[in-house]
C-alpha cells in the first residue's frame, strides 16, 4: 500500500496562486519521488482576505471584502486537486464571546474563526479516511 500524507489548508485563500508552484515542487513532487501520495484537504472562507484583523496582522487591502469566485475555486480544484474542500462564512461573535474577548484582550472573531477552520479541515480529512477505510 502506498504511503499517504494529509496536507490540510485552512483559512483565507489570499495567496493560493502565488504559493502553488513552490508547494507543488517542494511537497507534492518531492514526496511522489519517494512513493508518498499527498492528499490535500481545504477549509476556507467565502472571501479572499480578512475584513476584521488584529493590529499586528498585515492584510492585502486589495483583497479585503472580495468574494471567493467560482473561477478561483475552479483554479484551486484543478491545481491543488483537494480530496475535499469546504467553503464557509466567517462567524460573528456572540454577545458572551465579545465580553470574554474584551476581558482577556484577545481578538475574538479572528480566534473563533481560526479555531473553526482548523476543526473543519480535520472533519474533512477524517470523513475521507472513514469513507476510504484507512
Amino acid at each position: 500500500m502506498k504511503k499517504r500524507v494529509a496536507v490540510q489548508f485552512v483559512g483565507h485563500l489570499r495567496s493560493f496562486k502565488k504559493t502553488f508552484k513552490t508547494f507543488r515542487a517542494n511537497i507534492i513532487d518531492q514526496n511522489e519521488k519517494c512513493g508518498i501520495s499527498i492528499d490535500v484537504f481545504i477549509h476556507t472562507w467565502d472571501e479572499l482576505e480578512h475584513t476584521d484583523t488584529p493590529g499586528h496582522y498585515k492584510i492585502d487591502k486589495s483583497r479585503v471584502g472580495k468574494p471567493l469566485t467560482d473561477k478561483d475555486l475552479k483554479w484551486v480544484q484543478n491545481n491543488y486537486k483537494p480530496k475535499s474542500i469546504m467553503i464557509g462564512k466567517q462567524q460573528a461573535l456572540t454577545t458572551k464571546e465579545t465580553e470574554i474577548a474584551a476581558k482577556h484582550n484577545i481578538h475574538g472573531k479572528v480566534s473563533k474563526n481560526m479555531c473553526l477552520t482548523f476543526y473543519q479541515s480535520n472533519v474533512l480529512r477524517e470523513k475521507y479516511e472513514q469513507e476510504h477505510c484507512f
